[in-house]
């Protein structure tokens, strides 16, 4: 068995995986892993944080991401970044977290992109800094990320990390908003309400309060109620209000 590439095993491996072999499949990871296989390593911490089939063990798994993610395997730098940051199978620490998001980011992982901009926001495991925060948060809603969407709206909206610029933030809002994330219908709303970053119209910010009130956002709840009182967009309608 030793005599066989890393490749090989890892080739064995997961023909074995593929025809229901799993057990077997394990084996052949684990040599192919143990002679630096990449695919192998990330296969190896999948096993370890899945427990399928062997009892599950987060402290293995995080070895095995780690070997890979210090190999550039990006998915491996990503659930390593989260593990170091909720201290699931490693002591926790921001500053791995943040240099291991950082690093599956820079690859194009678009959950670390997102990721990496709340800690760059918040100061977590690097100084703050609103204006990387914004790079990647722009960088995570153009991949498709709805929270990094919203978040980069909001950054636009009050000016934070860059200068505040009311059309591309509706834009953000709306692409966040179609994505279901009530935050951003209910900002949405209001902007179609006021008029900001697009022409007001009422009957619209009524349709957007409505969707994030049915989600359960008290924001959106009381302004659709004030919309209702107030007959902006709707008719006056006292017992909706």
């Amino acid at each position: 068995e030793g005599a066989l590439s890393p490749g090989v095993a890892f080739q064995l491996g997961t023909q074995l995986a593929d025809s229901g072999d799993e057990a077997d499949a394990v084996h052949w990871y684990q040599i192919a892993a143990g002679q630096g296989h990449v695919d192998a390593q990330f296969q190896m911490g999948q096993v370890y944080y899945e427990g399928k089939v062997v009892p599950a063990d987060n402290a293995a798994a995080a070895y095995y991401y780690e070997h890979a993610a210090e190999q550039d395997h990006i998915e491996s730098q990503h659930r390593l970044g989260v593990m170091y940051a909720t201290g699931d199978g490693v002591l926790p620490n921001s500053a791995e977290a943040a240099r291991w998001h950082l690093a599956a980011a820079e690859a194009g992982h678009m959950k670390s992109q997102f990721l990496i901009g709340t800690f760059f926001e918040n100061g977590e495991g690097v100084p703050p800094d609103d204006v990387r925060a914004a790079e990647w948060y722009r960088r995570a809603a153009e991949a498709g990320h709805e929270l990094a969407a919203f978040n980069l709206a909001y950054q636009l909206d009050v000016g934070q990390g860059m200068p505040a610029d009311e059309k591309d933030a509706f834009q953000w809002y709306q692409v966040a908003a179609e994505k279901g994330n009530a935050s951003a219908q209910c900002n949405l709303g209001a902007m179609y309400a006021q008029g900001r970053g697009t022409a007001i119209d009422e009957s619209v910010a009524v349709e957007w309060y409505t969707q994030a009130a049915e989600q359960g956002l008290a924001s959106a709840q009381y302004n659709l109620a004030m919309m209702h009182h107030q007959g902006r967009g709707v008719r006056v309608n006292e017992l909706e209000a």
